[in-house]
């Protein structure tokens, strides 16, 4: 008896040191990830960062052709479009690792979704030469989704499917109906993927080992953010390759919806009417910059550096419109608001919230304080073309 005793107590001891050594490993396998991570993050700001500084250095010189100003204008505005990227997926992880991501459903036709993705990474899919051959239903896909996340899954399996393809190689994006699913494909013809990778590709900051020139890879991010934003529409995903060299293919599936969907003209086809607009910013390139644009647009623009000065100057100017920083000395956006809401003299105005804080809490707190939209730094400026379309022929009708 004694001695099954014994037996039973090596064996636990046994058990207990080998998960003791498995979960060691994994600790250390978290941590070495993390440290990749970090280091692919500090590689993929500082490449557009870099290009950027020697672009705007670049416009600086003196009788500097024309062409040679457009190509570096271009090149300004692909790398800080990449970077408000990186940033949106490095809020996103964030949002993963504490289960934050919500959805804003409605019926979506996934053929919107897909030309909006194309739209986005045009600059992308131009500069590397890259093809995309398309097979997409010509009857709509109606899921019940949310359009900006889905727009972020197409987004991120074609950009990944550029990356690790050749520059001038095609990628096949089809959607079609089969059974009770909308089916997405992507392939390439690229790098491919090891059988030994395939189950653990969309887990975070996990990607295939690469070399230093890391001219290829990615943060580990995007292909995560595909699985948890699919997964949260009911759907699946799953990826597909014979190893490496024979290219890569994945496959979402989601259900599909039996509500119709309105397809709504592109805003951008009725320009907004001139509008009397404020913009209430404390950082001073930034408000010259976004005055600049709109007057370039044909507004009447006027601006204040504080929360007291935009309360008094709506006041006295009564504008149409005012894009509202939220971090503003004084008074903050949030306290703007709320007086501008508190007399009816000014219920016409329309406020938008310009603002750093993107999250979805962040969005509610701007509308709970009387905001009529929210746009996160750094803005699109097809978003506020949009959203001066928009509240222009309300007030026109």
């Amino acid at each position: 008896m004694r001695k099954a005793s014994q037996i039973a107590g090596v064996v636990v001891t046994f058990l207990d040191i080998t998960e003791r050594k498995q979960n060691e490993e994994e600790i250390r396998a978290g941590s070495r990830r993390r440290e990749e991570f970090l280091a692919m993050l500090s590689h993929e700001l500082r490449n557009p960062l870099s290009t950027v500084v020697n672009a705007a250095a670049v416009l600086h010189v003196r009788d500097i052709d024309a062409e040679t100003r457009e190509r570096a204008s271009r090149i300004i505005d692909r790398q800080t479009k990449h970077m408000a990227r990186l940033l949106d997926d490095l809020l996103d992880v964030s949002r993963i690792t504490r289960g934050g991501i919500e959805l804003e459903k409605s019926p979506v036709d996934l053929r919107d979704v897909i030309r909006i993705a194309l739209e986005t990474l045009e600059p992308v899919l131009s500069q590397r030469q890259a093809p995309v051959i398309m097979e997409v239903s010509e009857s709509p896909l109606v899921v019940n989704g949310d359009s900006d996340r889905l727009q972020q899954v197409v987004v991120n399996l074609l950009s990944n499917a550029t990356r690790y393809s050749p520059a001038d190689r095609a990628v096949h994006l089809s959607a079609q109906e089969e059974g009770e699913s909308i089916v997405i494909r992507v392939k390439d013809s690229g790098a491919g993927v090891p059988k030994e990778m395939l189950s653990q590709i969309f887990e975070l900051f996990v990607q295939h080992r690469q070399g230093l020139e890391r001219s290829k890879g990615g943060m580990g991010i995007g292909l995560t953010l595909v699985r948890t934003i699919v997964e949260l529409h009911g759907g699946t995903v799953e990826a597909l390759s014979d190893g490496p060299g024979t290219g890569s293919e994945f496959v979402v599936h989601l259900p599909r919806h039996a509500a119709n969907v309105r397809r709504n003209a592109n805003p951008n086809e009725s320009p907004a009417q001139p509008c009397r607009i404020l913009v209430v910013e404390d950082q001073q390139d930034a408000r010259e910059m976004m005055c600049y644009l709109l007057n370039l647009r044909g507004h009447e623009v006027s601006q204040a550096a504080d929360g007291q000065s935009a309360v008094e100057s709506i006041a006295s100017g009564r504008p149409d419109i005012v894009f509202v920083d939220i971090g503003l000395p004084i008074l903050n956006g949030y306290e703007v608001a709320e007086k501008v809401r508190s007399n009816r003299d000014f219920d016409h105005i329309v406020l938008v919230a310009l603002t750093g804080y993107g999250q979805q809490e962040d969005v509610q707190l701007a509308k709970s304080a009387g905001f009529n939209e929210h746009i996160t730094k750094p803005a699109d400026s097809i978003a506020i073309d949009n959203i001066l379309s928009q509240w222009s022929s309300r007030r026109a009708s």
